[in-house]
Formats: C-alpha cells, structure tokens, sequence
C-alpha cells in the first residue's frame, strides 16, 4: 500500500462505514502499528505530516528570528565521530540523542493547536510542528511519531479524522499565547538540556516583542521541574500545567528544538544560578554519582567499587535525594565525577574544567561524553561487565574490574 492510496482508504473508510465503526474497529487492536486505517496511514505517510525547522521558517510562521550561536566544530554525526572506546570491537554503541548544530530560532506560529498527552503542536493544514518534540526523528516510531500516534489514540475522531483530512481539530478553548516546554521522556536529562534550553529561545522572543509568554507544562511536574523554573524566575502563574484537552494558541512561541551547544549551556547555567551564591568551597572535591536505588543499570559489586571510592576520597551521592539546588550547588565545586551512565550524569553541566568517568556496561551511549566534550571537560570511559539478562542490553547491571577503576582514578585524580 502507497501512502496516498493509504490516505485516500482512510477518509473513504470514515465516509463509508461512519466514525462509530472506525473506533470499533481500531480497538479491536491492541498496538497501534496494527490499527486498520489509521496506524498505517500514519506509519506510511508519517513525513507527509512533520514541519521541519526548515519549513517552520519559510512557510509555517509569522515571523522568525535567529538566536546568536557559534556552531564551529559542532555537526551532525559528532557523537559518531568522539564516540569513546572504539578500539574495543566487543561493545555496542547507541547514538541517540542525536543533535542537529544547526542556527537556533524562534518562531511565532499563527492558530496553532495542541493536542495529546505530550501537546503536540499542530498547524491550521493539521502538520505537527516538529521542533516542539525533537529534532530529528527517522519515522513514526520515535518521540515525534509516537507522539502523535498516542494524540490520535486518545481522540481518533477529533484528532486523527482532521489530521488526515489536512485541518487541525478543533480546540476545547484557546488562548493568546504560548510556549510548549513539555517534553517526551519525563527524565531529569531530557528537562535540563532540552526543554530548559528552549527558554533561551522563548525569552529573546520576549525581548523582541515585549510580550510575556506562558509556558504550556507537564501535568503534576516533578519537583525538579517546578524548582528549576523557580530559579530561572518564573511563578506559578507563569505556566500552564497540562490537561490533555485540546487547546487553542493564537501565537505559539516555537524555539528550534535546541542543541546543547557551549552557548546555550552556559546560557542556562549562567541563567539558573543567578540568584545562588556558589561561592562555598566546603564540598567534596570528587564524587561518585551511585545509581544503587534504581531499577537498572546498578553495581552489582558495588562494595568493592566504594573500598576504591575511600581510596582516593571519592564521596558517594545519591543525586534522587538532593533538590535541585543542592546539586548545582554540589556540582558546580567539583574537580571530578564517576559514575554508570545515567541522568545523574547531567551534573556535568554545572561544573567547570572537571574530569568525567563514565561506566559503561558493554553498552556506550550518549549524550555525556559529548556534553563533555562541548563543555571543555576532561573525559574517561570505562567499559565494565554486563549483568543480568533484561531486555535492553543498556539497562542491565555492572560489574567493574575494581583494578582498572583504580588504574584510571590514579590517572585522573592526580594533582
């Protein structure tokens, strides 16, 4: 099936057999992939629907400006290309997140309307406004696609019918104004270094126009959420928790889905510490970043590896029991970090010229030898033993060689 006969089977299908047997027989199946109609359709003609950064810009908006960046030695492909450990040909490697290093803009999009779990945006011809969700997606079944799929699941009629007959469905209420600052994942890494970076974009936006824009929410945020934007001074009242109901925007603050370019990062963290006086040099100089409360990607000889931490005077902390305060405060006063791949990690951004260790477990992932690299910091990897047999070879537990742990701690602990 070709994706305009697709299309074309969908709306015939509506009009034959009616709405009310289009939603029977798209329950009748558990996975969306699978729908009848519309899964397919969307799964066949899933680029037809996207606006990219590049059509945003030129048919999209009502007017755009460019951020100031300084991309030189930033590409697409970077993260291939600094990749740790690549001389061991037994590890596997996972690129995501992948980063664009294009010109950062923000947009202001006429009658925009946002709809499912994750608001996503959608324009008056019923095209989703890719960079409210990412920057780069291959298909239907990653963030932006999944996205959409999960809007059009909750309400195939009002918005699946009218993005496959080329409208946006019709809003609940709709608003002046407004930014998305949602996100997909609902991890501490993806609110930091992607949904907080859109800011940079939504304030020049103020700047320019004098106009005061709302932020559109996760519903019942985290406390991280509401903190961080306590400390980049935003109340209450400036942002709107998210309900799920379609909602209309006269003019939707559209930020490029950002980069964590050297620029932006010292953007935010110039940014979120304004108010805080970091000046205390009481804390540790090292510290190990544990992940022994979470369900994945824990040591499993986890007493050995803490007789090496006391070795060199490596302090253990449990980054799920501080606020966020607490951990720039923390971070921002360190000489070095160890630990396992994890959020955890994103510590590294408020600190200055530290060394990273980061422990892999046979599987090397993103984002945070690259966030380390941009940020001038001074990168290890250590690949350790894979534990377990989950599914996600990624989420399985640790095992790390306590001799080569000390090995490199030598190195990299020393004055």
């Amino acid at each position: 099936m070709n994706s305009e006969s697709a299309l074309r089977k969908g709306v015939r299908y509506c009009a034959e057999n009616g709405p009310l047997s289009l939603v029977h027989s798209t329950f009748n199946y558990l996975s969306f992939s699978d729908w009848p109609v519309f899964g397919h359709a969307i799964e066949s003609v899933y680029p037809n629907y996207v606006v990219t950064s590049d059509e945003l810009t030129s048919e999209y908006c009502s007017t755009y400006w460019e951020l100031e960046e300084d991309l030189t030695g930033l590409h697409f492909g970077l993260n291939e290309e600094i990749a740790p450990l690549r001389d061991d040909p037994s590890l596997e490697y996972n690129y995501r997140p992948r980063f664009s290093f294009e010109q950062p803009f923000v947009a202001e999009v006429p009658n925009a309307t946002l709809a499912g779990p994750y608001a996503i945006a959608i324009a008056d011809d019923g095209n989703v406004l890719l960079d409210t969700i990412n920057s780069w997606t291959p298909g239907a079944s990653w963030r932006t696609g999944d996205a959409m799929k999960k809007a059009i699941s909750e309400s195939p009629l009002s918005v699946g019918a009218s993005v496959l007959q080329g409208q946006a469905p019709t809003p609940k209420r709709t608003i002046p104004i407004a930014a998305v600052v949602h996100g997909y994942w609902g991890n501490f890494y993806h609110w930091m270094v992607e949904e907080l970076l859109k800011l940079r974009g939504v304030r020049e936006y103020e700047r320019r126009t004098g106009r005061d824009v709302p932020l559109i929410v996760p519903s019942d945020p985290s406390p991280y959420v509401t903190e961080s934007l306590r400390l980049l001074g935003y109340d209450e009242e400036d942002y709107i928790e998210w309900d799920g109901e379609t909602l209309g925007v006269d003019r939707l603050v559209v930020p490029s889905f950002p980069d964590p370019t050297p620029r932006a990062l010292q953007w935010l963290r110039g940014e979120i510490t304004s108010g805080l006086d970091l000046s205390d040099e009481s804390g540790p100089d090292w510290v190990y970043v544990s992940r022994q409360n979470a369900d994945t990607r824990r040591v499993v000889n986890y007493d050995e590896v803490e007789d090496v931490l006391e070795e060199y005077g490596i302090q253990p902390v449990e980054c799920e029991t501080l606020s966020l305060e607490e951990q720039i405060r923390l971070f921002s006063g360190v000489d070095g970090i160890v630990g396992p791949h994890g959020a955890g990690l994103t510590g590294l951004v408020w600190g200055s010229d530290i060394q990273v260790v980061e422990v892999f477990n046979n599987v090397v992932k993103g984002p945070y030898y690259l966030l380390a690299h941009i940020l001038g910091h001074h990168y290890t990897a250590l690949s350790a033993t894979s534990v377990g047999d989950m599914g996600k070879k990624r989420e399985r537990h640790i095992q790390i060689d306590t001799d080569e742990l000390r090995g490199i701690l030598s190195r990299t602990t020393s004055p």
